[in-house]
């Protein structure tokens, strides 16, 4: 059997008969541009239907910033319940409202070197002792980051 293509912003862009660079504003949600609330209808629920998702790396490219925040936290950190839970909570309800994304990372017990993904984050926050390799590599990145509950690295006190 073989697997089908990923859809892409074109093929969205030729089932409803307008150019990419109208899909990308529509998908990005930007208001200010020409176009129909119909048209901007059409393409939403086609994009839905095709099952398209946007391509970080290349959504990334042309910007400053990736709108992602990363969530790092040792593996004895409870998700779903105490403290962290509302902490996962608070952040969730600020930054996915501001068009952010929240990438969680649990680092395993066993450290491993790379804790860290390769894409960049706009910054990060760091729950109870965190693997020591996720500070050192976004202190080599400079990433700003802040601590809860932790004193480690360096971490910044302003957001670029």
């Amino acid at each position: 059997m073989t697997q089908k293509r990923r859809p892409t912003i074109s093929d969205v862009a030729q089932l409803c008969g307008v150019n990419n660079s109208t899909v990308s504003r529509v998908l990005n949600g930007k208001k200010k541009f020409s176009t129909t609330p119909a048209v901007r209808e059409r393409i939403l629920a086609t994009a839905r239907k095709l099952g398209y998702a946007p391509d970080l790396s290349a959504r990334n490219l042309g910007r400053q910033s990736t709108h992602i925040i990363g969530l790092f936290a040792s593996p004895q950190a409870s998700v779903t319940e105490g403290i962290n839970e509302f902490i996962f909570e608070g952040l969730s309800s600020v930054l996915h409202p501001a068009g952010y994304d929240v990438f969680v990372e649990l680092s395993p017990p066993q450290r491993i070197k790379r804790a860290v993904p390769f894409w960049r984050f706009d910054g990060a926050v760091l729950l109870a002792s965190p693997n020591p390799e996720v500070v050192e590599e976004l202190d080599r990145r400079h990433t700003p980051y802040i601590c809860v509950n932790e004193r480690v690295g360096s971490p910044t006190t302003r957001w670029a």
